[in-house]
């Protein structure tokens, strides 16, 4: 009965000190979040500039090539941070305290499209880069 009750105040110790993680948002505006599978779904050969900037706003750089042809850049660049909280449990086990313990961890994902138009203004190539560190 004794190794019983030691197990059953064992468990509910460990069980209100576990913790949970907790998401705190990203850099990305999300009217301006652009994603590899936006880009690839709705842009196509032959779009002009205005439908272009309907689906992705505006580019970040406006450029021409070696033909003068225009060319649009739009570079990303977004920043995701999760936090997690919760509480030692071998310290508030064998110390009695409540000291709370918080990590953060983060990633950036950049992504890059290239869209070349012909001489009528319509989308002649579109070239994709993403990376994620």
């Amino acid at each position: 009965m004794r190794l019983f009750s030691f197990a059953l105040l064992t468990n509910i110790l460990l069980l209100g000190c576990t913790s949970q993680p907790e998401l705190s948002g990203s850099s990305a505006n999300e009217d301006n979040y652009i994603t590899v599978a936006t880009a690839q779904n709705n842009l196509a050969v032959g779009m002009t500039a205005p439908e272009v900037a309907a689906i992705l706003g505006a580019p970040t750089i406006i450029s021409s090539d070696d033909h003068n042809q225009e060319i649009w850049i739009y570079d990303k660049t977004t920043t995701e941070r999760t936090s997690s909280r919760g509480t030692t449990w071998l310290f508030a086990l064998l110390a009695g305290s409540n000291q709370k313990q918080e990590t953060e961890t983060s990633s950036q994902k950049t992504l890059t499209i290239i869209v070349h138009f012909d001489q009528n203004k319509t989308i002649d190539d579109i070239a994709y880069h993403s990376t994620s560190f």
